[in-house]
């Protein structure tokens, strides 16, 4: 299209000049001639006799906004060229550039030529190689401008296609997001409950198992300034503080006597040389490596595993000593029984474990005992049950709670509370009191023992008067009411504590704690 353009340009410019007398056969000719001076330069390709006919390159337009897109550019680039033709004939005097007065001379002589008989385009030399020259230019700048715009549509329909792509894709993820979520929303049907998922259970592979925090054995109760403590035997030795928790693995030394407190603090463990703390079958380990090792459980109802050199044994309800020295490890029972590998060991016997064999069981004098054993020589009171009367305690039949204090007036008052549980009596048990008296003559201690269905009681004269005291009471000397020769012993199980005043009408009792003991030795 754009070469037909300039062909009717060309030949309406020489109708111009010529006078309106140009012919197809002239117009012809001058073509032919400006593509065989073409042909003549190097590097040129010879441009095909008969009517010149533009190459154009078929560009393949995808939509109709492209289509008239180049459209508009090709007319565009036409009426430049126009323009670009028009300008030497259409120029002012004295604008014109040489060369082209030069050009508009040549359709006169080639006028002229004809008139004589002389063909035409077959005027002089010189006119010859004018009109090559201009041609040549002309068709130079033809083919470059066309193939600029032909680069130029090619590379716009690259940028259309792929915005023409991009835009489709849009399209179809727009339309395919539409049809998931109208077929979703008819799928859902708005009377069914949702059904809530399964919970979901994670199970920990090897490795993975949580960690469960380490038990607490012990603490430490009556610690010796010299009590050191590590975790393993890789750990150095450090000063524990007064609530360390200690646990499985731990060791400790002492110079001195330390006391060690385990379970729920009902069992005493004193010791002084060095010991290590182990958990065996879910029972506490206690292992003596240096010196002696006391351990009271008697009572308690915790089961504990000794252990020192390569012989092993357990105490279930009672006392134990272990002595070691040079090679050799005696054990003591003191009260219950014990059991050292499989014999058991009653109470006031004695075993010695020496190069790895143990001998027959022997009797000891405790007093003897005591006196060559620091961990026996005062060892500590072990609480059974206290109350504090902090409130009003359940079970409390007599007597009124203000400020901490418990107390009665009047001869023959009492405070009387229940037990949470009925207690064993055993060796060394005491009762506890701190108390105030007014004008009280004597105090009279009574328990109710249910499995026989009996009161046991002791009188009690040399009382605090009118300032607080702490004052202990060994069961030991509490007899049957019904019949004093009946002393209260381990086959009775107390159900409450009752404290009955006698004296003046004024009497008065207050009492700010009791507690029941785990005393030893005197």
């Amino acid at each position: 299209m754009n070469d037909e353009i300039e062909d009717r340009m060309l030949e309406a410019s020489l109708e111009v000049r010529l006078g309106g007398q140009a012919s197809e056969e002239l117009t012809e000719k001058i073509l032919r001639a400006a593509a065989e001076a073409s042909a003549a330069q190097p590097g040129r390709k010879a441009r095909a006799s008969g009517p010149i006919r533009r190459r154009r390159r078929t560009v393949k337009r995808r939509s109709s906004s492209a289509r008239w897109g180049w459209a508009v550019l090709s007319l565009a680039a036409a009426a430049a060229l126009l323009l670009w033709l028009w300008g030497p004939w259409n120029g002012q005097p004295g604008e014109r550039d040489p060369q082209a007065q030069d050009t508009q001379q040549q359709p006169a002589e080639l006028a002229e030529n004809e008139s004589r008989g002389a063909e035409p385009g077959t005027g002089t030399e010189t006119d010859r190689e004018t009109e090559t020259e201009t041609d040549s230019e002309t068709d130079r700048d033809s083919e470059t401008e066309t193939e600029t715009e032909t680069e130029t549509e090619t590379d716009s329909d690259s940028e259309t296609d792929s915005e023409t792509d991009r835009d489709s894709e849009t399209d179809r993820d727009s339309e395919t997001e539409t049809e998931t979520e109208t077929e979703t929303e008819t799928d859902r049907d708005p009377e069914t409950e949702l059904v809530p998922l399964p919970e979901i259970v994670v199970e920990h592979g090897p490795g993975t198992e949580p960690v469960a925090p380490p038990v607490v054995l012990a603490r430490i109760g009556k610690a010796d300034r010299g009590l050191r403590v590590r975790h393993t035997d890789a750990d150095a030795w450090h000063i524990p503080t007064g609530d360390e928790p200690l646990i499985a693995g731990m060791t400790l030394k002492t110079r001195g006597s330390s006391e060690l407190r385990l379970g729920d603090g009902a069992v005493v463990v004193r010791f002084d040389g060095e010991l290590r703390l182990e958990e065996r079958d879910a029972q506490i380990q206690i292992v003596l490596l240096e010196e002696s090792l006391f351990v009271d459980n008697l009572g308690c109802g915790q089961p504990l595993l000794v252990a020192s050199d390569s012989l092993r044994g357990s105490l279930q309800d009672g006392a134990l000593y272990l002595k070691r020295d040079r090679g050799k490890v005696v054990f003591a029972c003191l009260a219950g029984e014990a059991q050292l590998a499989d014999d058991p060991l009653a109470a006031g016997s004695s075993r010695l474990f020496r190069r790895g064999r143990l001998e027959a069981p022997e009797a000891f004098d405790f007093a003897a005992l005591r006196r060559g054993a620091d961990v026996l020589a005062a060892l500590a009171s072990r609480e059974l049950w206290s109350e504090d009367f902090a409130r009003t305690p359940p079970g409390m039949e007599a007597g009124v709670v203000a400020g901490g204090v418990a107390s009665c007036a009047g001869d023959g008052a009492s405070i009387e509370l229940d037990l949470p549980d009925e207690q064993a009596v055993i060796p060394g048990m005491r009762v506890q009191l701190r108390l105030r008296t007014r004008d009280v003559g004597h105090l009279v201690l009574q328990c109710f023992d249910g499995s026989v269905g009996l009161n046991y009681r002791v009188e009690i004269r040399e009382l605090p008067d009118g300032t607080f005291a702490t004052i202990e009471i060994d069961c030991a000397r509490m007899f049957a009411t019904v019949d004093p020769g009946r002393l209260l012993n381990s086959d009775n199980l107390l159900r409450n504590l009752q404290l009955h005043i006698y004296g003046a009408a004024e009497a008065r009792l207050e009492v700010d704690s009791v507690a029941l003991l785990r005393r030893f030795v005197d």
